[in-house]
């Protein structure tokens, strides 16, 4: 019933590249949210085509394209505040 720990590890490491290489969609979290909402589903649909994945329908790939979407905007958020606020107690360093 539990992902494999391969995956469980991809998901780690994508959670880990906000801040590096998707520091562009930070700036920009809906825009993010809404580019992987929508091209989630497809790398299903890729999975599907190899075999490594049954899809019985296309409507569970709607709400894991909506899953994805705001796992992102949580994480794209959460991010950007974390920025602002490393951004706003380095400022009186910097000052001094």
């Amino acid at each position: 019933p539990f992902a494999p720990l391969w995956i469980a590890l991809l998901w780690f490491g994508v959670a880990l590249s906000v801040n590096h290489s998707l520091s562009l969609l930070r700036d920009y979290p809906l825009a993010g949210a809404l580019g992987v909402g929508l091209f989630a589903p497809f790398s299903y649909l890729g999975g599907a085509k190899l075999g490594a994945v049954t899809i019985p329908a296309i409507e569970p790939l709607v709400l894991v394209g909506m899953a994805w979407a705001l796992l992102f905007l949580f994480l794209l958020t959460r991010a950007k505040r974390e920025q602002l606020a490393l951004a706003s107690a380095a400022a009186p360093l910097q000052a001094g």
